[in-house]
């Protein structure tokens, strides 16, 4: 019965965590703080395991009480089979004595037993608890609480620069082997300006991406921001308060409505100011999302809606930098020129520094600056 109860908690928590891994990775790449989530994380698996051991239990007791019904059923009707039989036989003391009738003396018919009562025990409910507690808190609880490897800083500082990639190195293994996809890169990136990353497909654009925004960490090489290690600022704390991503997977949370994902972005990063729902609305006007659709889930929008909320939630961020990787992808020409014409704006007034991956020669053009990517070096074109 416990490994019953074991099965039902072990499901019950994988269907959880399927849910949830994804959106840890959302709220942790929008800079959500580890002991929160881990916390939030916790409290969950308590209540999956609290609803599992009950089930379990109720299966349990159903399950076995019903087996046991059968068996026990089986053995009584064995029992009285076999003392009916032994009632027949002539006892050898009554036949000595004279008497022809056999005597039962000593040969009581036992007590019939009609119900087996087997119950769950405290030991049973502590055993299926602490499985699926475990089970649960292994799985994510590794990656939630995932330190970020620290690495010797590297190249020179230019203090002029608000991010800085300096001999940034990435490699990753391919099956066997090893594969290099940036190589000793060394480029500052100023506020008030926008840049264009463009590069054939393969060529460790988003791969850039993702180390400049503290998703990732390099292999060798340093990332600075203002003249510090990111890894000293904390990846988290980063992402939280200096760096905005618009994904190009959108990394949308689905079950909420696009004010909602843009109003939790502003909460997770502490935005100042009261008036979320209003910036919200105000960004989704912007990029051209009507008010119906604004309080619809996201899931219920189509692609180039759900990448405009996604933009919306990254400008939302009061950050520095704003990343984006292939932002106008699945925009039609003339809301691809209104969100590079926001980009702009952003960089000239308010002095952001925009980073953005993409194959359109149409934005490229309208950046401050273009940027090349091949075979792992990055340069002017």
């Amino acid at each position: 019965m416990a490994v019953g109860g074991t099965a039902i908690l072990a499901l019950v928590v994988a269907s959880n965590l399927r849910e949830r891994r994804n959106e840890l990775g959302i709220l942790l790449s929008l800079g959500e703080r580890k002991p929160k989530l881990l916390a939030q994380h916790l409290v969950e698996v308590a209540a999956c395991a609290l609803v599992a051991v009950g089930l379990a239990a109720a299966g349990g007791q159903f399950l076995s009480q019903a087996v046991g019904d059968r068996l026990l059923a089986g053995e009584v009707s064995s029992a009285r089979e076999q003392a009916a039989s032994e009632n027949r036989r002539p006892d050898p003391s009554a036949i000595a004595g004279g008497s022809g009738s056999p005597s039962t003396s000593g040969q009581d018919e036992p007590a019939p037993i009609d119900r087996m009562d087997i119950r769950v025990g405290p030991a049973d409910i502590g055993r299926i608890g602490a499985t699926g507690l475990a089970i649960a808190a292994l799985l994510p609880g590794v990656r939630v609480l995932r330190l970020p490897p620290r690495h010797p800083l590297e190249g020179k500082l230019t203090m002029a620069a608000i991010l800085e990639l300096a001999g940034v190195s990435h490699t990753y293994r391919s099956g066997s082997g090893k594969r290099t996809v940036l190589k000793s890169i060394d480029y500052a990136f100023e506020a008030g300006r926008t840049y264009a990353v463009i590069g054939p497909s393969g060529s460790g654009k988003t791969t850039l991406l993702s180390l400049a925004s503290g998703l990732d960490t390099p292999t060798a090489g340093t990332v600075r921001f203002d003249g510090r290690d990111v890894r000293e600022i904390g990846l988290g704390t980063y992402r939280n308060q200096h760096a905005a991503t618009v994904f190009q997977s959108l990394n949308l949370l689905t079950y909420m409505t696009a004010v909602q994902n843009i109003t939790s972005a502003m909460e997770i990063t502490r935005v100042k100011g009261r008036r979320h729902k209003q910036r919200a609305v105000e960004l989704l006007d912007l990029l051209g999302i009507d008010r119906a659709d604004q309080h619809r889930r996201t899931l219920q929008l189509s692609g180039g809606q759900q990448q405009r909320v996604a933009i919306a939630r990254a400008l939302a961020c009061e950050v520095d930098v704003l990343f984006a990787d292939e932002p106008t992808g699945a925009l039609d020409h003339d809301t691809a020129a209104d969100i590079i014409e926001v980009f702009r704006k952003l960089a000239r007034d308010e002095g952001k520094c925009v980073i953005v991956v993409t194959h359109s020669p149409h934005v490229a053009s309208a950046s401050d600056e273009i940027l090349r990517l091949k075979r792992g070096r990055l340069s002017l074109p």
